[in-house]
């Protein structure tokens, strides 16, 4: 079964998105993680051999949005065609 969400973290103080890697780099778009395991690896680079995820994380105002992966609309290739075509 396939996931049902796409993943970015937000940061509430600037209102942008974290970009992935350690630096805690941000940007307008950030980046997108396709999976919980994905989001899970790069939270794990706030923990450590002697700290804890948890605990590094307990002040970040950062907020975790989940993006549907069902589509919104459907329409046959032509119709596509026709409408593109407009």
């Amino acid at each position: 079964m396939s996931e049902k969400y796409f993943y970015k973290i937000k940061d509430n103080k600037t209102g942008l998105y974290h970009t992935g890697g350690i630096w805690n780099c941000l940007s307008k778009t950030g980046k997108v993680w396709r999976n919980k395991r994905a989001l899970g690896g790069h939270l794990a680079l706030y923990g450590g051999y002697d700290r804890k995820v948890e605990d590094e994380l307990k002040d970040a105002d950062w907020t975790v949005e989940f993006y549907s992966t069902e589509p919104v609309k459907t329409m046959n290739i032509q119709e596509y065609l026709r409408e593109r075509s407009k």
